[in-house]
């Protein structure tokens, strides 16, 4: 993967405080990238019409890509390439845990993408 790709991904995941993760799981220990934050993948609303890439993961909708390397990875950068494009940034909210496995499964924050 060209250094400049990864460099934009890393720039655009960075103004959201997030991180550009390029040998993670998502799932039950399913290989992917992504674009991730407090130890999870930035969520995003299907039906906001966001284009998404041929391998992205399908059982949550979330800035992964199953697999690692370099498909997987050209995948992402087209995606967060496509976002920026599109103003899309990411935001974080607090959010308040139901229970306490909520709160450690979820934490007390949430990110996802928006548009501007």
């Amino acid at each position: 993967m060209d250094a400049e790709k990864i460099a934009f991904m890393v720039e655009w995941a960075s103004e959201g405080g997030a991180h550009l993760e390029t040998n993670g799981e998502v799932g039950f220990g399913r290989d992917c990238v992504g674009i991730s934050k407090d130890n999870a993948y930035i969520d995003y609303d299907y039906n906001d019409n966001i284009w998404t890439p041929e391998d992205a993961y399908h059982k949550h909708d979330c800035l992964a890509v199953l697999g690692h390397g370099e498909d997987s990875l050209e995948q992402l950068y087209q995606w967060v390439k496509w976002l920026k494009e599109n103003d899309w940034t990411i935001k974080t909210d607090l959010r308040k845990p139901k229970d306490n496995l909520d709160l450690l499964l979820h934490g007390v924050t949430t990110s996802y993408i928006k548009a501007l």
